[in-house]
């Protein structure tokens, strides 16, 4: 089976287009989203049920579509401002 693996560019293009589409349902929003965390070899599916555990980031995707991609990358507080509704 072939894997793609994303550089720490793709990953935050990845998490910008992520964060900027995502709505936040929340009472009260937070003014930015951090991510951090050490992530070597991760399966794309488990990435992303981590950003929606840890983050409340709702990403919704087939595994088919995401079963190939592993993540390769360490976050230090990356974040993105949170689009406000």
């Amino acid at each position: 089976m072939l894997k793609i693996t994303f550089g720490p560019k793709q990953i935050l293009l990845l998490l910008i287009l992520i964060v900027s589409s995502m709505g936040i349902t929340l009472a009260q929003q937070p003014d930015e989203i951090r991510i951090s965390g050490n992530f070597r070899n991760v399966p794309l599916s488990d990435f992303l049920q981590t950003l929606e555990k840890t983050y409340g980031v709702k990403v919704f995707y087939k595994l088919s579509w995401v079963d190939d991609y592993v993540i390769n990358s360490n976050f230090k507080g990356v974040y993105q401002p949170a689009k406000k509704r």
